[in-house]
C-alpha cells in the first residue's frame, strides 16, 4: 500500500539510490562486480543488490526499486512467518505477527528505499531465523541461508561480523550434528533413521559459490582488488568508534530505545549515549537474554534456548561491528540492530508462554474441529481485523523518506528542460555547481538521463562513487549540463534548482 501511494513521490531517484539505478539499468551489458561505494574508499562487498532491482528499473525506471524494496520487505517477513510456524506451530507464528509489524513500523517509510543500509533490515532478520532453523534441525533452511545471508553480506560489510557468526554456527552445527549420527551405534541408526545433511550442505555451498564469484572475479582482474581495499582498510584503526564507544551505543539501542522508537533516536542521541553511562543499559539485553535461556534450559525448551544463544553471539557480533566505525556513528550503520532487539523480546515472551502452558507449541489457535469452530472463527475475525487496522495506518515519516521525495521532485523540476536541452548532444557530462544537494540532484539527472537513452556521465571528480562506467574516463564531452540552486524552497529546508548548458 505504502509502495503504490507513493507512485508520484518517488518517479525519480537521487543521490546514493540514483548510483544503484545507473549500475542496475546497465546490466546485462555492464555486469557489476562490487556493490554499492562506501564512504570509506571501497565498496561493499557484493552486487546482489544491483542483480536484484535490474528488471524493475529496466521495467519501471527509479519507481521499480521501491517496488522491489517493498516486494523485499513482504518476501523477507514472508519467509520469517513460514520458519516461525515451522519452529512453534502456530502460537508462534502469532507472535511473528507481532514481530512482523513491529519491525515494519520501526522502518516507516524508509521500508521502500533500495539504499543498502535499509533494505538489509528484512533480509537480516529471515536469515537470523534462517540461522536459528538451522540449529533446530531444518535442512531445508541452509540453503535458503546461504542465498540471504550472501546478500545481507554483499549489501553491507557492516553486517559481515553478524552474518559471519551466523554461517560460522550453522556450518559448526551441520559438522557437529554429521559426525554425532556417524559416531551411533548401529541399532540406534537402524532404530531410528535421521535423514543427514548431505544434500542440502552440498546444495547451500553451490549457491555460495556461484553468488561469491562477482567479488572474487573483481578482485582478480583490477588491482588492487576490492577485497584487498576492505581489507587494508580493516587494519586502519584511526578515528574508530572502538569497544567502549561501541558498548553505550548497543546500551543505548538494546536497553533504553524500544524497537518500535528506534527509528526517531537522533545521530545527536548516539553522540551523547558515548559518554552518559548509556553502557550500563547493557544490563537489560543482557538479563533478557540470561533468564530466557536459563528457563529454556530448565524447562528442556530447546528451541528457545538455541535462539537465546544465536542472539547472545549477535550481540557479541554487533559490538564488534559497531567498534570498528570510523568516524561518526550514524543511526544507519546500526538501524539493523533493531532486529536483534525484537528478536530478544520475542524469545522472551515466547519462553515464558512455553513455561506457563505446557504443549504450547501444538496448541492450535484457530481449530478446525466442530466444537471450537465458533471461537476459531471469532478468533480469525479478530486477528484479521486487527491486523487489516494495523496496515491502514499510514507508516511513519521518516527523515530519509522526505529527502527522497523532495530530491525526486528537485530531479522532476528540470528534467524535462535537461532533455531538451542535451538533444542533439553526442556526449553529456552533468555536473553539480557547488554544494552537496547539487551533487545528489545531479545523480538522479545522469541516471534518469541515461535511462531515457543519452549518453550521459558524471564528472570525473565523482567517478569513485559512480562508477568509472559512468564518468567521462578521459573522453571529451561536447556538452556540459550544470546543475545549480536557484533559490529557496518555499519552507526553506530544500532549494530549487536550475540546469545550464554549455556546448564545447
Amino acid at each position: 500500500m505504502a509502495a503504490f501511494s507513493s507512485i508520484d513521490a518517488l518517479r525519480f531517484a537521487s543521490g546514493d539510490q540514483a548510483i544503484i539505478e545507473m549500475y542496475a539499468d546497465g546490466i546485462p551489458a555492464s555486469l557489476p562486480l562490487v556493490g554499492a561505494y562506501s564512504r570509506l574508499g571501497f565498496h561493499h562487498p557484493g552486487p546482489m543488490l544491483h542483480y536484484l532491482v535490474s528488471l524493475p528499473v529496466h521495467l519501471f525506471g527509479a519507481y521499480g526499486m521501491n517496488l522491489t524494496a517493498a516486494a523485499v520487505a513482504i518476501a523477507c517477513l514472508a519467509g520469517l512467518l513460514m520458519v516461525m510456524y515451522r519452529r512453534g506451530g502456530q502460537p508462534l507464528f502469532a507472535l511473528a505477527v507481532v514481530f512482523a509489524i513491529i519491525l515494519t513500523r520501526s522502518m516507516g517509510l524508509d521500508v521502500l528505499s533500495v539504499w543498502n543500509p535499509y533494505i538489509l533490515i528484512g533480509p537480516f532478520a529471515l536469515a537470523v531465523a534462517l540461522a536459528w532453523s538451522v540449529l533446530c534441525g531444518d535442512r531445508s533452511a541452509l540453503p535458503w541461508l546461504a542465498v540471504v545471508g550472501s546478500f545481507v553480506a554483499q549489501a553491507h560489510l557492516g553486517l559481515m561480523p553478524s552474518m559471519g557468526f551466523l554461517f560460522a554456527m550453522a556450518i559448526g552445527w551441520v559438522l557437529f550434528d554429521s559426525i554425532g549420527r556417524h559416531g551411533d551405534a548401529p541399532s540406534e541408526r537402524s532404530t531410528v533413521a535421521r535423514p543427514g545433511w548431505g544434500r542440502s550442505a552440498l546444495l547451500a555451498g553451490v549457491l555460495a559459490v556461484a553468488l561469491w564469484i562477482p567479488p572474487v572475479v573483481e578482485q582478480f582482474v583490477h588491482h588492487p582488488g576490492n577485497i584487498s581495499q576492505i581489507i587494508e582498510s580493516s587494519g586502519s584503526g584511526d578515528s574508530r568508534l572502538g569497544l567502549s564507544g561501541a558498548l553505550g551505543v548497543l546500551g543505548l539501542l538494546l536497553g533504553r530505545v524500544d524497537p518500535l522508537r528506534l527509528n526517531s533516536t537522533s545521530d545527536l542521541r548516539i553522540l551523547e549515549a558515548l559518554h552518559d553511562g548509556s553502557i550500563w543499559w547493557l544490563a537489560v539485553p543482557l538479563a533478557v537474554l540470561l533468564i530466557t535461556v536459563v528457563l529454556a534450559r530448565r524447562h528442556h525448551l530447546a528451541a528457545q534456548a538455541r535462539l537465546g544463544v544465536v542472539l547472545a553471539g549477535l550481540v557479541v557480533a554487533a559490538a564488534v561491528s559497531f567498534a570498528t566505525i570510523t568516524g561518526l556513528p550514524y543511526l544507519y550503520l546500526e538501524r539493523w540492530v533493531v532486529v536483534v532487539s525484537a528478536f530478544m523480546w520475542l524469545n522472551l515472551v515466547w519462553t515464558l508462554l512455553a513455561v506457563c502452558l505446557p504443549d504450547l507449541e501444538h496448541r492450535r489457535l484457530i481449530s478446525g474441529d466442530p466444537t471450537t469452530r465458533r471461537r476459531s472463527t471469532l478468533l480469525l475475525a479478530g486477528a484479521g481485523i486487527g491486523l487489516i487496522l494495523v496496515a491502514l495506518v499510514p507508516l511513519a515519516e521518516t527523515p530519509g523518506h522526505t529527502n527522497d521525495v523532495r530530491s525526486s521532485d528537485a530531479v522532476a523540476s528540470i528534467i524535462g528542460t535537461a532533455r531538451s536541452a542535451v538533444d542533439g548532444c553526442d556526449l553529456v557530462v552533468v555536473e553539480p555547481a557547488s554544494t552537496p544537494l547539487e551533487l545528489q540532484v545531479s545523480s538522479g539527472v545522469v541516471a534518469q538521463l541515461r535511462h531515457d537513452g543519452f549518453d550521459a556521465v558524471i564528472a570525473d571528480a565523482f567517478a569513485f562513487a559512480h562508477g568509472p562506467q559512468h564518468s567521462l574516463r578521459g573522453r571529451d564531452a561536447d556538452c556540459r549540463l550544470v546543475v545549480g540552486e536557484t533559490g529557496p524552497a518555499s519552507d526553506g529546508r530544500f532549494p530549487t534548482f536550475g540546469v545550464e548548458l554549455i556546448r564545447g
